[in-house]
């Protein structure tokens, strides 16, 4: 280090480093630091991959054997009733409502018309309620089974068939119905 006099009097000359690394060395030296951590980013990335990967597949298991220990918080105990009570109920009247219709003569069938068209549209409003109802209940549950993989085939099942049917039946009725009761109102 040069002294306070020396830099006062200007004597200090510049000092030159001889330092002759060579530009290869360098490059060399800055190659092996960059394939070194080129290694250690690919053993991480691989080892965070395997890590991922078991993860998930144990979440999976867990996923999976959750479902065998499922229980209910709240006991299902008939609150089936309340799906199938509608269709019941609706069978009832539909019966109740043939027999009048056939238990009728030609003399007396304009009068039971107003009472079978009454009871039919009755159940065919409660079969509608009933199809909605049962329709989105379906729908829900299948949408959030079906987004798992390889579990049911997301289809309704015969029933919603069945309760759709039976509203066209009843549709059909009540409009047959009508039609026989306007001919008998022009024959009079």
């Amino acid at each position: 280090m040069p002294t306070s006099e020396e830099i006062q009097a200007r004597k200090v000359k510049k000092r030159v480093n001889n330092v002759n690394i060579e530009k290869s060395e360098v490059l060399k030296k800055v190659g092996s630091v960059v394939n070194g951590a080129d290694k250690i980013i690919k053993d991480v990335t691989k080892n965070l991959y395997d890590i991922a990967k078991n993860v998930g597949k144990t979440t999976v298991k867990a996923f999976l054997s959750s479902f065998d220990k499922f229980t209910p918080k709240k006991t299902t105990i008939g609150k089936s009733r309340w799906v199938s009570l509608p269709i019941i109920i609706v069978t009832i009247i539909t019966a109740f409502t043939l027999t009048i219709l056939l238990s009728t003569n030609t003399e007396n069938l304009f009068y039971y018309n107003l009472p079978s068209l009454t009871l039919l549209i009755i159940s065919f409003t409660i079969n509608a309620i009933s199809f909605i109802s049962t329709f989105s209940l379906f729908t829900l549950v299948f949408n959030v089974i079906g987004t798992f993989p390889g579990i049911g085939s997301n289809k309704t099942g015969s029933a919603m068939y069945l309760s759709c049917l039976s509203l066209l039946f009843l549709l059909t009725a009540i409009i047959l119905i009508i039609i026989d009761s306007i001919i008998k109102v022009r024959k009079k």
